[in-house]
């Protein structure tokens, strides 16, 4: 996550839309003791200028302008007799556009409105010591992605409250490794629909849900991955085999009503 000073043309053409982003961000790190560190960031992006209108999929959003975003990020980094582990929490304010991701895969008349959302989390990682024969780590996460819509606060498109990764590397010997990594996470918000016919049968009309209110199934996967070194040079290259969702986890990518 960075930002900085740009002026970047955006839309093909004679005259291009152009971008402003000014963006000054700090940061710090601290020393507390041999196995502790501690790291601090605050940012702010502002951008007095943006992209008139996005074109996707049939659909042309009004992106506007006066984008703004605030960023306060925390961690500590820990030895635990042996075992890296970090802790980090962020929070997060910005005012955007309310557009489902759903609504342009399915190219729907949408009308976006502008919005202040907040996001927040919470992640704890521990990674075993670099061993010869093998290593691990893990991940979990905790956060909420909200906007503020007419006083109601609803789930982002990307909300995904519960999020674990976990990974292990396996050595045989020194030129073969394979590893097995799962990821899991809550499933994302969309906005469900249903028909409705008022006169009973004959007129059918399609309606909303709330907004975002509904979730997809949980996400999981599981992928094997045997890689071999063709050398112990660092350039030497290697080869190798990935079988992806090896359980076959059927994961939703989107709904569709017809």
């Amino acid at each position: 996550y960075a930002w900085g000073l740009a002026s970047v043309p955006l839309l093909p053409g004679p005259v291009a839309d152009r971008t402003l982003e000014l963006g000054p961000r700090v940061a710090a790190t601290f020393a507390l003791g041999r196995q502790t560190t501690a790291r601090f960031a605050l940012g702010k992006l502002s951008q007095p200028t943006f992209l008139h209108n996005l074109d996707l999929i049939r659909i042309k959003l009004p992106l506007g302008r006066a984008r703004q975003a605030e960023e306060i990020v925390g961690g500590v980094d820990i030895l635990v007799r042996g075992w890296p582990a970090r802790i980090e929490t962020y929070w997060r304010r910005e005012r955007g556009f309310v557009v489902s991701y759903q609504d342009l895969v399915l190219g729907r008349e949408i009308a976006p409105i502008t919005a202040r959302g907040r996001s927040r989390g919470l992640e704890v990682a521990l990674r075993t010591p670099g061993w010869t024969a093998c290593d691990a780590w893990a991940s979990y996460s905790f956060s909420s992605a909200t906007w503020n819509l007419a006083g109601q606060t609803v789930p982002r498109d990307f909300d995904e409250p519960h999020a674990v990764t976990a990974s292990l590397n396996l050595r045989p010997y020194r030129a073969l490794n394979l590893n097995a990594t799962a990821r899991y996470h809550t499933g994302d918000p969309y906005t469900s629909e249903h028909w409705e016919s008022p006169d009973g049968g004959t007129y059918w009309s399609r309606v909303s849900g709330p907004t975002l209110a509904a979730r997809y199934p949980a996400y999981f996967r599981l992928d094997f991955r045997a890689t071999y070194a063709l050398g112990r040079r660092p350039n030497a290259g290697s080869v190798f085999l990935e079988l992806v969702n090896v359980t076959g986890h059927h994961n939703v990518y989107v709904y569709s009503w017809r």
